[in-house]
């Protein structure tokens, strides 16, 4: 009780430390490197797993603990992983993350898609054989990769993950109970979290987000199913009227099933047809959620509707759907951005000759690729970040990354081979089509 764990910056390295809370006494209890980001332990306190990440942030690699002999940690690389640029949070979009100590000495509760399988789940992992022992929670159609275990024992309470919106499922039916009414609370238009909770699970921290809710903080008192508003990590939006945000379902031309978000101004009646900004997603392996949206509110604010389609290629709809848009810059993976805006054309959503497209990253390339391969669409174009020569671009990770790079080998299985498809890749490169162009950019 006297005592925490710490990483901690020692001669250029992180570090883990065991802490005394009351004198400040310290003791390292394991050695890290000047590229260590972050430590996960097990029941006792030792440590398990140590990431790495690389000086360019473009690629993980984890080590796991394989034996500590004479006080010193022997460590086994267990893999490499590429990161996803949009996502600053490096530990949020693993496709292999440590979630909490399992129920022996030897296993991990981990989220990872195993050889084979579709989707991404909770298992357990045995790290000393480096071997998944057994499926905890998988869910057909979604990647699960979020779990929630009890402050106390450690054991596994259940999981949240995205479909259309936030969905929980708990193994305990009384906490799943509670926190289906906080959605109801929350006129299920919000993402509600639990953060922390007492010592006896009797209050609850919860954290709400969503369009129409910009990041609240409320007590929930279980015994009373009451909850108490204390605070918005947003105080200048308070009373602030915002608009509400529409899941759309629509069907792409080669029969693919796809989800957009839809937000129109808070004072729009069901008539009205706003002028329209298309706003894909960066990455392009990333997705849109239903959330509160800075950029996407103020937009609606000046009386703009915003539809974010999660086109092929997008994350957490299964390896399948990323898959999709394997090679499909400027194919596929725009096609499904204008299927998307043909269907709001169709249901009435929108007027035709009100429509511009913004993006940044990936949504900048499509965005300049909508300018070229498809001018009459758009009426404005807005590219941040936005690669405009696929060719050089690949040239250029190359050159940054090494050949061999899992980087670099990740770029040419999404985009191609600049020297193999070279002619294939300059057709859908806007750079090389900018004759085309009879828009503002």
């Amino acid at each position: 009780e006297e005592h925490i764990l710490m990483p901690a910056w020692l001669n250029g390295d992180l570090d883990l430390f065991k802490v005394n809370v009351n004198t400040g006494a310290h003791e390292r209890i394991a050695i890290g490197t000047g590229n260590t980001y972050a430590w996960f332990v097990d029941k006792q306190g030792e440590p398990t797993f140590r990431m790495n990440v690389n000086d360019r942030r473009t690629v993980v690699t984890i080590y796991t603990r394989e034996s500590r002999e004479n006080g010193k940690i022997k460590w086994r690389k267990t893999r490499k992983i590429r990161l996803k640029r949009e996502r600053k949070e490096a530990e949020n979009q693993l496709e292999f993350r440590p979630l909490s100590p399992g129920p022996t000495d030897n296993t991990y509760y981990i989220t990872t898609r195993p050889a084979g399988e579709e989707n991404e789940g909770v298992y357990l992992y045995d790290f000393e054989k480096d071997e998944i022992l057994e499926a905890v929670k998988t869910e057909p159609g979604v990647d699960v990769n979020r779990a929630l275990f009890d402050r106390d024992t450690g054991d596994y309470m259940g999981v949240y993950y995205f479909r259309d919106r936030l969905t929980f499922e708990m193994e305990d039916e009384e906490t799943q109970k509670h926190l289906d009414a906080l959605n109801v609370y929350f006129d299920n238009a919000a993402n509600v979290y639990p953060v922390d909770s007492s010592e006896k699970g009797k209050k609850w921290l919860i954290y709400a987000d969503g369009p129409t809710q910009p990041g609240t903080y409320h007590v929930y008192d279980v015994e009373r199913t009451h909850a108490r508003y204390i605070g918005t990590s947003r105080n200048s939006l308070t009373g602030k009227q915002l608009a509400k945000t529409d899941i759309i379902k629509y069907t792409a031309r080669d029969g693919l099933e796809i989800t957009g978000y839809l937000t129109r101004p808070a004072r729009a009646l069901k008539a009205d047809q706003p002028p329209l900004l298309m706003m894909p997603h960066g990455g392009p392996e990333a997705r849109d959620y239903i959330e509160y949206n800075h950029q996407v509110q103020f937009l609606a604010s000046l009386g703009y509707q915003v539809f974010q389609p999660n086109f092929r290629g997008s994350s957490g709809y299964g390896k399948s759907f990323a898959d999709k848009g394997r090679r499909q810059y400027g194919k596929a993976m725009q096609t499904d951005i204008e299927d998307g805006l043909m269907h709001l054309v169709e249901t009435g959503l929108v007027d035709p000759e009100r429509v511009c497209i913004i993006g940044y990253s990936y949504g900048g390339y499509a965005a300049l690729a909508g300018a070229t391969l498809t001018p009459d669409l758009y009426k404005c174009v807005i590219a941040g970040a936005g690669p405009s020569d696929l060719v050089k671009m690949l040239k250029w990770e190359r050159k940054e990354e090494g050949r061999n790079s899992e980087s670099y080998q990740y770029w040419v299985e999404q985009i191609g081979d600049p020297k193999l498809d070279k002619d294939a890749l300059m057709t859908v490169s806007p750079a090389h089509l900018a004759d085309r162009v009879t828009s503002p950019v």
